[in-house]
């Protein structure tokens, strides 16, 4: 199967939470979600937990969650959530390469590592099953404590190995993401979601979010209509190229502005799009205005910029 039952249930009734204006109970059930799914990938096979099909399916509950905190307006946990999906489908890909994401630790580190994972994915199966408010009560402050156990094990694993930080897309989470930031540079990373993409805007000390309301498949036919353009070598790409920065650049044009250099961190089809090649209001190509790269993440860019 490609979803898991438990964590579809979970992000089922967090959906239903949010219709009802329940945030913090929705927020709850979709956070439950995700460590059900992190703990059942983690069990898996690495040729089934890495295929497209089996990832996509189990990434529901982030999805649901970076829109519930986006709406919220709490840019910063949004972006977290953001990084948290990016370094889960990016360690799912290393290790279908074979990429030994835990070389350099014992056989009891790993072991113990997978026990805490297992410990609390148990706990959040049993926060879902129980009915008593007295008992769910208590199963949610031992799932706060299995939650705390497993990062302060994954932070104190980092300090003791560096290089299993580095090789670990999730790793640089455990610290502020805002100081990997150089001065002048600004960050965008997208999110796309089903119903819209979101931009978030990182420079200086702030972080900011814009919702764009766009379909995915509407997006998609953007990005076609603007490579093709490019592809044939069409006198006319300029107008889809305009068209781009316009959605996604228009809204964050001060910050983009004042920077001296832009770092891109895509998501999904967004990869496909040559982000220097966008046309703004001007006819300048955005690389004829600052040097763009690109990442993977913003915590992998964080690891390159300290090795």
């Amino acid at each position: 199967k490609a979803g898991s039952p438990r964590a579809d249930a979970l992000t089922a009734e967090g959906r239903a939470l949010r219709l009802l204006s329940q945030d913090d109970a929705a927020e709850e059930m979709l956070r439950a979600a995700i460590d059900l799914v992190e703990a059942e990938l983690s069990e898996l096979p690495v040729d089934e937990s890495s295929s497209g099909t089996v990832l996509s399916a189990k990434l529901g509950p982030y999805r649901e969650l970076l829109d519930l905190l986006v709406e919220q307006g709490c840019a910063r946990d949004a972006l977290t959530v953001a990084e948290r999906m990016r370094a889960r489908s990016l360690r799912q890909t290393l290790e279908y390469g074979r990429v030994d994401l835990s070389a350099g630790l014992d056989a009891a580190k790993r072991d113990e590592e997978r026990t805490l994972e297992r410990t609390l994915a148990e706990v959040n199966r049993k926060v879902v099953a129980t009915s008593g408010a007295a008992e769910r009560t208590r199963l949610q402050q031992e799932r706060d404590e299995a939650r705390r156990a497993l990062r302060q094990f994954r932070s104190e694993l980092y300090a003791m190995h560096p290089s299993v930080d580095r090789r670990r897309p999730e790793g640089a989470l455990h610290g502020d993401l805002q100081p990997s930031i150089p001065a002048g540079e600004l960050v965008l990373e997208l999110a796309v979601l089903d119903q819209a993409v979101f931009v978030f805007a990182l420079h200086d000390d702030d972080v900011a979010v814009h919702r764009i309301a766009i379909s995915r498949p509407a997006f998609e036919r953007r990005i076609d209509a603007f490579v093709s353009s490019l592809e044939q070598r069409a006198l006319g790409y300029m107008e889809p190229a305009r068209a781009l920065y316009d959605l996604l650049l228009a809204p964050v044009a001060r910050p983009l502005g004042a920077a001296t250099k832009l770092r891109i961190v895509p998501d999904g089809v967004s990869w496909r799009i040559p982000f220097h090649a966008l046309v703004d209001r001007r006819g300048k190509h955005l690389a004829e205005r600052m040097p763009v790269a690109y990442s993977p993440s913003l915590a992998m860019a964080r690891m390159a910029s300290t090795k």
